[in-house]
């Protein structure tokens, strides 16, 4: 079972007291239920209802409603109110929450406070009808929830209604500050007594000068700032914002759109690459961009014109047509002919043998030879230029190595100029010789044996002969193979070239001739053991022997496991410890086991004898001689286990036994003889010792 938690998420209006992972939280003033959410939330997510034409009121100590504008609480609904026609005869009211009256919306402001009269102004137009005058320097605070008067920009209030210049000086290109620059919200308080404070005009920006300047963006970043202009690139005079950013290119360039570039907007000799940068342009073949000249510049080489032919970006390939190849790129970096590439890398062609001018490819084996009197050959060694009608040699097609020829006996092979040159006979042939092109000496045929005779010669004999000479010893039912049926076979006369008379297999390991019992001679299952002929399974496999196979397991088919099922012998452990081994209910199974048997254990209880009376060396030794001699059985047992009610006077004794290593095919006959026949042998046994005992078996033997 995986069990998985999920973290708590504390609520956001709340305060909590506590840690772990179950504080106690307590909502914020205005905020309900376990999430602490605003009333407009928590109400229809729990359940709560309210009248049409009413809203939820969010920010209240309760989670209740209101009556929309226009609309008056009567007991649980909201109603229209009866006055709709005279409100929408005004100007600038609005609706009292929850009521049929109304107000002047904020900025405004009326002489009267009848319902019906209310004439809602801005604070200029009130003051006005009120008869208020204006100091000198001032204006009317219009658009703000109070209604006063303030100084005009440029202008400093310092007592009741005095109100005068400012005593600095504002640059040129700059402007006075407004009441609307400095107080954003009609609902600020607005306290300033002074509008001194002044701002560069809309493209003009504050330089660090004294006193303060205010200069277009290119003065600024020119004189001002450090940052780098690209190339062709110059600075805004006319712009909003001045920073690093503002830019722009000199007529005919445009801005990079990847980069801070400048770029013709004609390029000679390109492409339009819109994923190319930085001007979305590639160059022809045999030009190259230049960041430096923003253009593209023709390539430069020392190469012979018509042995490459230019890529993008000044890179080449060697030219290739039907009639011509250059090479040399990749190694050298230049084009060449094959032959002039071959003198470059230093490959030196064989005798008779040059690289040519003009080839498809140019490798190290693509030389050819000069004239047609020589014919090219890479197997021969080293490869060369073989003759086509040679001297003082003849045909031999298994001889690549030699140009497929040997020498006549007096000659030798030269590999260097390919052909057979005088050498000398050491001495006249005799039987059974062939000549050495390589060594220039005689050699015998395969199949016969040199014998050292006078000095400089030999004589070839007969490996038979040979082997009967020097009393190599030949296995029974084995005779020696002649030098003729060697040669046939491409084999060297040795102390294995026996082979066994009719119906017998030769194991050479074992030098013996096995009778051939029609067993399965091929790899994968088994083969003849390499100390007699008995056959051998592969690791793992069973049975080995033909008499202990069965319908289920033939000659080395079945895993250990798998063979003893066949019989009836199972285990708890599943199959698999049969191929990986391991231990599995108190046994220990080996991988791949070179041996699979079993073990009987027969248990027998035995009254009127003491255990020190059993014990006996004599005794245990009389009773495991008769188990092992029931019939069908041929192995001796092992006392696996003795006891008695009591060790010193009881006259019963528990005994154990166990036949170990018992092939599986005859471990049902075990079973069976110990059953029928085990108490009435250890019963003999002991009454030939003198004494009477009774003989049972407890349960039966498995």
């Amino acid at each position: 079972m995986r069990l998985e938690l999920t973290p708590r998420v504390l609520p956001q209006h709340a305060t909590c007291i506590g840690s772990g992972c179950n504080p106690t939280c307590l909502c914020d003033a205005g905020y309900f239920g376990t999430q602490c959410l605003p009333c407009s939330q928590y109400a229809p997510a729990a359940g709560l209802q309210k009248p049409s034409h009413s809203s939820w009121v969010d920010m209240q100590t309760s989670c209740t409603w209101r009556c929309n504008d226009g609309f008056n609480k009567s007991n649980h609904t909201c109603i229209n109110c009866s006055n709709m026609q005279m409100f929408n005869s005004l100007s600038n009211v609005e609706w009292i929450p929850g009521t049929c009256s109304w107000q002047c919306k904020a900025t405004f402001f009326s002489l009267n406070y009848s319902q019906s009269d209310l004439n809602c102004t801005l604070c200029s137009i009130y003051k006005a009808a009120t008869g208020e005058q204006l100091p000198p320097n001032t204006r009317w605070l219009d658009h703000f929830n109070e209604c006063k008067y303030v100084p005009l920009p440029g202008f400093s209030c310092e007592s009741q209604g005095n109100c005068s210049v400012c005593n600095i000086q504002k640059p040129a290109n700059s402007h006075w500050l407004s009441v609307t620059d400095l107080y954003t919200s009609p609902s600020q308080q607005v306290t300033i007594t002074s509008l001194c404070q002044y701002a560069c005009d809309q493209g003009f920006f504050i330089a660090p000068t004294s006193p303060p300047t205010c200069v277009p963006c290119n003065v600024y970043m020119n004189n001002f700032t450090d940052v780098a202009l690209p190339a062709n690139g110059v600075w805004k005079v006319s712009t909003d914002v001045c920073n690093s950013d503002s830019w722009t290119c000199n007529v005919g360039y445009t801005r990079s759109n990847t980069s801070r570039y400048c770029c013709p907007t004609a390029v000679n000799h390109s492409v339009a690459n819109r994923s190319a940068a930085p001007c979305g342009v590639s160059c022809e073949y045999g030009y190259r961009w230049s960041n430096e000249r923003a253009a593209c510049l023709p390539c430069s080489t020392n190469m012979t014109d018509g042995t490459y032919r230019w890529l993008l970006d000044c890179d080449f390939a060697c030219a290739c047509t039907d009639t011509a190849c250059y090479h040399g790129k990749q190694t050298l970096g230049a084009c060449y002919t094959c032959q002039e590439y071959a003198q470059r890398l230093g490959w030196v062609p064989p005798l008779n043998a040059e690289y040519p001018v003009y080839s498809t490819s140019c490798r190290l084996e693509d030389w050819q030879c000069k004239n047609d009197s020589f014919s090219k050959s890479l197997a021969a060694s080293p490869p060369g230029c073989c003759l086509k009608s040679p001297s003082h040699a003849v045909a031999n097609l298994s001889s690549p190595a030699t140009c497929n020829l040997d020498c006549e006996p007096g000659y030798r092979w030269d590999s260097t100029l390919k052909q057979c040159s005088y050498c000398g006979i050491p001495f006249q042939r005799s039987a059974n010789m062939v000549w050495s092109s390589t060594t220039c000496s005689w050699l015998c045929e395969v199949g016969y044996v040199r014998v050292d005779g006078p000095p400089g010669q030999f004589q070839c004999v007969a490996c038979q002969t040979f082997a009967v000479s020097n009393s190599w010893q030949l296995p029974a039912l084995a005779a020696w193979v002649n030098s003729t049926s060697l040669e046939q076979q491409g084999l060297i006369c040795s102390t294995n070239a026996w082979q066994c008379a009719p119906g017998y297999i030769k194991n050479e390991a074992a030098r013996l001739c096995c009778q051939n019992l029609s067993l399965p001679y091929y790899t994968g299952i088994g083969g003849l053991s390499k100390t007699s002929c008995d056959w051998t399974c592969n690791a793992g496999l069973f049975p080995p022997r033909l008499a202990d196979t069965n319908s289920v397991c033939n000659l080395c088919t079945c895993t250990c496991e798998q063979y003893l099922q066949s019989y009836g012998f199972t285990s708890p452990c599943p199959i698999q410890y049969s191929f990986n081994g391991g231990w599995c209910d108190g046994m220990q199974f080996s991988p791949s086991p070179s041996v699979c048997t079993v073990s009987i254990q027969a248990s027998f209880v035995l009254k009127g004898i003491s255990l020190e009376a059993f014990f006996l060396p004599s005794t245990v030794s009389t009773v495991l001689n008769a188990l092992g001699g029931l019939s069908g059985i041929s192995s001796l047992p092992t006392l696996t286990y003795l006891s008695s009610t009591n060790t010193r006077r009881a006259d019963t004794v528990y005994a154990g036994f166990t036949y170990k290593n018992v092939n599986p095919a005859s471990g049902g006959l075990y079973t069976q003889r110990v059953n029928s026949d085990g108490s009435r042998a250890i019963r003999s046994a002991l009454f030939s010792l003198g004494s009477d005992v009774q003989v049972a078996m407890e349960g039966q033997s498995s």
